[in-house]
C-alpha cells in the first residue's frame, strides 16, 4: 500500500521519515589538515587520558564534522549504551587509517570495517573489540547515515529493524 493510500485510510497518520537528515552534515570526502592532526596526533592521547570516549572525542579539536553524525545516529538507536563509546571511536580510528572521511568509503571498505563474520570484525580492529556488540551498532550507524545498505553481504547479522519510524532497534541479545 502506498503512503498516499495509507493517508487516505488514516488521514491523521504522519508519513514515516528517515530518522537522520543527511543535509545537516558536511559530507566532504577528504579530511582537512585539522581533522588529520586530530585523528593522527591528538585522538589516542585524549582517549588514553579520559575514561569516557565521547568526552575525549569532544576534546580533540577538528573532529566535530566527523563525530556529530555518529552521535546523531547513536541517539536514534535503541541500544543498551554498553558499546556506544567503543563503536563511536572505531569510525574515527578508521578515518585516520584510511586518511579519508567515512562519507567517502565504498561498500568493500565498509564490509571490511564491519566484517563479513564476527571473527573478521575482530580481525579488522586494533585494539580488538572486547565483546562484539560494537559490530551491530556500527552496522546500524552506517545504515542510518546511508553509507552502507548492503547488510545481507555481511553474512550472519542479528536483527536490525526499523521499529516505529523514529527508533532503530538493534537486538544485541541475538
Amino acid at each position: 500500500m502506498s503512503a498516499t493510500a495509507t493517508q487516505a485510510l488514516n488521514p491523521t497518520a504522519v508519513p514515516w521519515k528517515w530518522p537522520t537528515r543527511l543535509g545537516r552534515y558536511d559530507r566532504t570526502p577528504t579530511l582537512s589538515r585539522r581533522e588529520q592532526r586530530g585523528l593522527t596526533v591528538d585522538l589516542e592521547p585524549a582517549v588514553a587520558r579520559t575514561y569516557a570516549v565521547r568526552a575525549a572525542l569532544k576534546r580533540v579539536h577538528g573532529l566535530e564534522r566527523l563525530c556529530r553524525p555518529l552521535e546523531d545516529a547513536l541517539q536514534v538507536i535503541d541500544s543498551s549504551g554498553r558499546y556506544d563509546d567503543r563503536a563511536e571511536l572505531m569510525i574515527p580510528r578508521w578515518c585516520a587509517k584510511t586518511e579519508t572521511a567515512f562519507w567517502s568509503w565504498d561498500a568493500p571498505m565498509w564490509r571490511h570495517l564491519l566484517g563479513t563474520t564476527q571473527q573478521a570484525f575482530y580481525s579488522a580492529h586494533i585494539p580488538t573489540p572486547q565483546a562484539g556488540g560494537e559490530r551491530h551498532l556500527l552496522i546500524a550507524i552506517a545504515y542510518l547515515l546511508r553509507c552502507f545498505t548492503d547488510v545481507p553481504s555481511l553474512g550472519e547479522v542479528h536483527r536490525v529493524r526499523v521499529a516505529d519510524g523514529k527508533t532503530l532497534t538493534v537486538d544485541l541479545r541475538a
